[in-house]
């Protein structure tokens, strides 16, 4: 790969393929390339991680079509090899967090694929993307889901800034009104009861003021790439926000 072409977006738009039991099996270090990709997401690379999440899914059978898409990755490395976190000094230690989803974004399975992203002041400092383990009904309880599986994370992050003897706010941006009114609303009404009992427990954190939720513009949604493979300038337009 040191003489590839470099290219703009680490996968495709629309990216999606199904492994079936025909599916021919290469004898490609698959996992070894997923697992170098991890290592750049989880430490300085949050614009690789859905790409690498996705890619993760199938480490037991890499066909042709998944070893290409995991070289597009390195392709887009090598474009974007002078990318990286900028840390800014800032008097603003608050916590904001974006959260979104893509509603039954798994073909094979329908499940929802949950995104999201915790900045402190304008820097960020976690960020993950995942498939869901339920299938949701609507993209209003697919989005509640992700907000929740973010919401946890705020608490450890709250947790951690008061042992550093700083009391921070926390702040969580979804762009689902639906999604927002049911994480305000403490009654399990019928279109939240089957929801599994660990996701209301953002109800809790919003009732107690650990966290406060609110709306923002689906296209102000830095986790829009978190959930989804997007085309070239949506996905510029958000990691700028996070990346420089």
């Amino acid at each position: 790969m040191d003489e590839c072409n470099g290219i703009k977006t680490p996968m495709e738009r629309n990216y999606n393929i199904e492994i079936n039991d025909n599916t021919e099996v290469l004898d490609v270090p698959y996992r070894e390339l997923i697992g170098s990709l991890i290592y750049l997401t989880v430490t300085t690379r949050p614009d690789l991680t859905f790409a690498v999440s996705y890619l993760s899914r199938f480490l037991d059978k890499p066909n042709e079509e998944l070893w290409k898409a995991g070289k597009r990755v390195v392709r887009y490395l090598k474009e974007t090899k002078e990318k990286g976190l900028l840390f800014k000094k800032t008097n603003d230690n608050n916590l904001y967090g974006f959260s979104d989803a893509d509603w039954a974004g798994d073909r094979s399975d329908r499940k929802s694929v949950s995104g999201g992203i915790i900045l402190q002041g304008q820097n960020p400092i976690a960020w993950f993307s995942k498939k869901q383990q339920c299938v949701t009904l609507s993209s209003a309880e697919s989005e509640y889901v992700a907000a929740a599986s973010l919401a946890q994370e705020f608490v450890n992050l709250k947790g951690i800034c008061k042992h550093l003897g700083c009391d921070v706010n926390a702040v969580l941006f979804v762009d689902n009104k639906s999604a927002i009114s049911m994480a305000k609303n403490y009654e399990n009404s019928k279109r939240t009861k089957h929801i599994d009992i660990r996701f209301h427990y953002i109800k809790d954190l919003v009732v107690n003021k650990v966290i406060s939720i609110e709306h923002i513009c689906t296209n102000e949604n830095l986790a829009d790439v978190m959930t989804k493979s997007l085309s070239t300038d949506k996905f510029y337009k958000c990691i700028k926000k996070f990346l420089c």
